[in-house]
């Protein structure tokens, strides 16, 4: 009992957190070094107590729950579902929405603006679901993917501008493929309209490569300044993409239907 604790330490280099340690980092930090207790003392080195591996699996539960959330765009609900109130859940699942609607309503200006090549080419709206909606994939599998490499510690915010350029020679790579799709699929319906096949087939590709670099490069960006990268929802990341694809499309359209 009077034996100091020193004296019989296997190691100097004791792996500790602090009371302040936020939770995810410190179940990080048991992940990374296999831990089975983890020491957590305060500002002074003294010890306070342990945190076990089964409090572990219970923290990864709980972040794992709320990065779900916010990746649906969801404010996070701390009850589980069932237990949660009825207006709480409404106004969690609303608060998003109501945001991305705002959003969104950016499309219709754009569109606006864009209202004599409508006119004057009314099948490039058959086809601008199609160039939205591929474009919010992209965006939202290159933002999942980096999300999740923040999360391991896979990514850095100093990896930034390797995550995005790699990301945008993917998105080149998908987006050529994805052109030729979209053409093929505009001289299917429209027989004979080349101009407006290589047109939606062009943006489409340009849209896809911007959605990857969006998508790779918002969470990073988020985690730089202190914000959860989960927050770059794909709800969010699509709706910014589906802007940036609706310009991006009409100012094809225009240059190659000369119009």
């Amino acid at each position: 009992p009077n034996t100091k604790i020193s004296n019989i330490m296997s190691s100097r280099d004791v792996i500790k957190v602090t009371a302040f340690t936020d939770r995810e980092e410190a179940a990080n930090i048991f992940k990374h070094y296999d831990l089975m207790v983890l020491p957590i003392v305060d500002n002074n080195n003294k010890l306070l107590g342990i945190v076990t591996f089964d409090d572990l699996v219970d923290v990864l539960e709980e972040e794992t729950t709320e990065d779900f959330e916010k990746v649906a765009a969801v404010v996070p609900v701390e009850k589980p579902y069932m237990e949660a109130r009825f207006f709480d859940l409404i106004w969690k699942r609303s608060f998003w929405l109501i945001i991305l609607v705002i959003l969104a309503s950016i499309s219709s200006l754009v569109m606006k603006n864009y209202e004599f090549v409508i006119q004057r080419w009314v099948a490039l709206i058959f086809f601008l679901p199609i160039l939205i909606a591929t474009g919010g994939n992209a965006g939202t599998q290159s933002a999942m993917m980096v999300i999740r490499g923040l999360t391991t510690g896979d990514i850095t915010v100093k990896d930034f501008f390797k995550v995005v350029f790699r990301e945008s020679l993917l998105g080149f790579s998908i987006g050529a493929i994805l052109a030729v799709v979209g053409l093929l699929r505009v001289i299917i319906q429209e027989e004979g309209q080349w101009l407006l096949s290589i047109s939606v087939g062009v943006a489409m590709g340009f849209t896809v490569m911007l959605a990857a670099v969006i998508g790779a490069a918002l969470p990073i960006i988020f985690r730089k300044f202190k914000l959860d990268p989960a927050l770059m929802s794909g709800p969010l990341i699509a709706t910014i993409v589906d802007v940036a694809g609706i310009l991006i499309y009409f100012k094809i359209a225009l240059w190659m239907l000369s119009l």
